[in-house]
């Protein structure tokens, strides 16, 4: 995680494996103002619906979520907003993505203020 006075971004990784069996456990963070993943699935399948929750810090309220499959290809699944400290996102594994261990990465950061 990186702190400055000005911008907070937190980013936290979790594993799971697409199209085989895995044991992909939630972060378990430390700090108050850490996020990391509370729900990730034991495995997704190609063309089938995946869901990750993730705890925000208190400061954050725009996430993005990304996947990274087994072949090095990067997906970015999108923004979204937190609300009460968790985000959620919901959505369909590419029906090419590569069998293996894919990695999540989640990041987090204030919302840019609104304009006079």
């Amino acid at each position: 995680m990186i702190a400055s006075s000005r911008v907070l971004i937190a980013a936290a990784a979790a594993a799971l494996l697409v199209a085989g069996g895995a044991n992909a456990r939630p972060d378990t963070a430390t700090r108050a103002d850490a996020i990391g993943f509370l729900s990730v699935p034991r495995t997704a399948l190609q063309g089938k619906q995946a869901r990750v929750v993730v705890r925000t810090g208190p400061q954050a309220s725009l996430c993005r979520l990304s996947v990274r499959y087994a072949d090095g290809a990067t997906e970015v699944i999108g923004l979204a907003v937190a609300l009460r400290r968790r985000v959620t996102w919901t959505w369909r594994v590419n029906e090419v993505a590569a069998p293996g261990r894919a990695r999540l990465t989640a990041s987090c950061e204030p919302a840019p203020p609104l304009a006079p």
